[in-house]
């Protein structure tokens, strides 16, 4: 007999080695569906929006694309990624790498 296994729990049993992963998300999910429509809501009642409605949508579209561009980089850079690779691993450009002192680099940090 198969079991239904809930995809949330999937998800959060995934995200919990990573805990930084599950911030980001939530820093990224906060910002850009409460920046937004506070702004909107402000602007709505400006003489600008009042007599010009169709001006919303392009507005509210540029101030979606204006928090994702800030809110997703800033989320990225408060846990920056960090992997040591063996540079086998990598391009073949990558494989004969030497230190200053000559010995063959063994690890490539990225």
């Amino acid at each position: 007999m198969s079991r239904f296994v809930p995809t949330n729990l999937v998800v959060a049993g995934m995200l919990m080695p990573n805990p930084s992963v599950a911030i980001s998300r939530i820093l990224t999910n906060f910002l850009v569906p409460t920046i937004p429509p506070l702004i909107l809501s402000q602007l709505e009642k400006t003489r600008l929006l009042k007599n010009n409605l169709k001006l919303a949508v392009p507005i509210n579209f540029g101030l979606i694309t204006l928090s994702l561009t800030i809110a997703l980089p800033l989320a990225i850079a408060a846990f920056p990624q960090k992997a040591v690779i063996d540079p086998l691993k990598l391009e073949d450009t990558f494989w004969n790498l030497k230190d200053k002192n000559g010995e063959a680099i063994r690890q490539v940090f990225l």
